[in-house]
């Protein structure tokens, strides 16, 4: 009886595994793999220097009598690009616009209502 059990034992050891497990061992490479490639990606953006594309943004539109300018709304968390002509000093153009902006919170605070009744 002892002998059987240390077969059944060295053979459960031994078993390749099942479908299942690989596709799920796939899964989890794949995951950490994903991981890595954000890491590089979001290391490559910190390196972009966002006052250079700024300026060169503002260079760009200097040619049409626009100026720009990069804000980060607090209100919002989120960085907001603003086109003003540049004579009257008029907002022309924001990016992302208002409404979308007041979407955006309200949907952020529905999430944040549902997942507070979910716990």
């Amino acid at each position: 009886m002892k002998v059987e059990l240390f077969k059944n034992l060295a053979t459960e050891a031994i078993k390749p595994p099942q479908p299942q497990e690989q596709v799920q061992m796939k899964l989890n490479t794949k995951k950490t793999e994903a991981r890595e490639m954000e890491k590089r990606e979001k290391e490559k953006f910190k390196k972009v220097n966002l006052e250079e594309i700024a300026q060169a943004l503002q260079k760009f539109l200097e040619k049409f009598n626009l100026e720009t300018k990069v804000v980060f709304e607090k209100k919002y968390n989120t960085l907001v690009v603003k086109v003003y002509e540049r004579d009257t000093g008029k907002l022309i153009r924001q990016i992302p616009p208002e409404e979308l902006l007041e979407v955006s919170k309200r949907l952020q605070e529905l999430v944040g209502i549902l997942y507070r009744n979910k716990a």
